[in-house]
């Protein structure tokens, strides 16, 4: 029995690896890159609008050497929205695509960028959300399928044109709908994985009961012999 429950422990950790990865459990340089994120935006929210850009100018070469470590799709989509209009300078719409692209899960991150988006849809001037919109719709290209985005932005402008009910409430259905496509993606893959490993775990001690009698058998039979 021993022997199984090895065998058992063994399973669950190459099992459970994955997991972990996927789930981003653990710490690194996307917590690093987190603090920048966090630090930027909060210099720009204090209106230290130049603080903030020497700290974004000064991580640009960590950025760039980032970058080129990923796949020569995520490097291409990079250098499509990586400069502004002004040269030099890193727009907002590559920062967020950066901070997409450096996550530990992609998917997980537009996600997450996805719902602060659809918070927003109805507390800020339609306008706004057609510019929040802009600056997230390159990434959110680059992870879901164009279609779909192709979609979202015709039904985006139209509730531009025509901003009533039930235009916001159809662009809002749209959002709602790349959100729990991701989310999908993340169960499904979860609930693949929780499912090879309980049945490993299920193969594994039935084989340890079936054994379990017969060692027992064996002990008891060489007991006789001895005694």
């Amino acid at each position: 029995m021993g022997q199984v429950c090895k065998v058992v422990f063994i399973s669950l950790i190459f099992t459970l690896m994955p997991l972990s990865l996927h789930a981003g459990w653990g710490e690194g340089a996307t917590e690093q890159w987190d603090r920048f994120y966090s630090q930027y935006r909060s210099l720009l929210h204090d209106g230290k609008n130049e603080t903030a850009e020497r700290l974004l100018h000064s991580r640009v070469p960590d950025m760039e050497k980032y970058i080129e470590g990923l796949s020569a799709e995520d490097q291409a989509a990079w250098e499509h929205v990586s400069r502004s209009e002004e040269e030099g300078r890193l727009s907002e719409t590559a920062l967020i695509f950066f901070e997409v692209l450096a996550s530990e899960d992609k998917e997980r991150a537009l996600e997450q960028k996805l719902m602060a988006f659809h918070m927003g849809m109805f507390t800020v001037p339609v306008d706004h959300v057609i510019q929040d919109w802009e600056t997230l719709e390159p990434v959110v290209m680059h992870v879901h399928a164009s279609a779909e985005t192709g979609q979202l932005r015709h039904a985006l402008e139209h509730y531009q044109l025509q901003p009533t009910s039930e235009s916001a409430a159809a662009a809002s259905a749209m959002v709602e709908a790349l959100i729990n496509g991701g989310s999908e993606e993340n169960v499904s893959f979860i609930g693949m994985t929780a499912g090879v490993g309980g049945f490993i775990i299920a193969v594994l001690f039935y084989v340890g009961i079936l054994k379990h009698p017969a060692r027992s058998k064996i002990r008891h039979t060489i007991k006789e012999r001895n005694s």
